[in-house]
């Protein structure tokens, strides 16, 4: 599954946010969740297997009160779901496991159409 981790705003500074689309069950998701101690501490989990979510559009508006939108368009974040989707069937292992943490000043954010590798 990718992996996309998105900075937090400062509202829920402590928190990890988390999207991406899993080929295997097929659904995309999103985790947002704090660290403690005793593990992870969700706020949210949505798209497991037993509830899978079809839609990118439902993740960007499921995380967007934690999303530091200043730093990060979640127009981009829903291209990037959309497009690990439609790469997805022809992913090699490594793509359809990549995990990209984004960058307010640059994203590498989908595979290119032309060769199917991350630009």
């Amino acid at each position: 599954m990718t992996q996309h981790h998105i900075p937090p705003n400062d509202t829920h500074s402590d928190h990890v946010i988390v999207a991406g689309f899993d080929r295997q069950t097929p659904t995309f998701f999103a985790r947002v969740y704090r660290s403690t101690s005793s593990g992870p501490e969700h706020v949210l989990w949505i798209g497991r297997p037993s509830s899978p979510i079809a839609n990118y559009s439902v993740i960007t508006d499921c995380i967007e009160p934690y999303v530091d939108t200043d730093k990060v368009e979640l127009s981009e974040v829903a291209t990037a779901l959309f497009l690990d989707m439609v790469f997805s069937p022809d992913a090699t292992t490594a793509e359809a496991n990549r995990v990209t943490q984004w960058d307010p000043d640059r994203l590498d954010i989908a595979p290119t159409a032309k060769t199917g590798t991350g630009q």
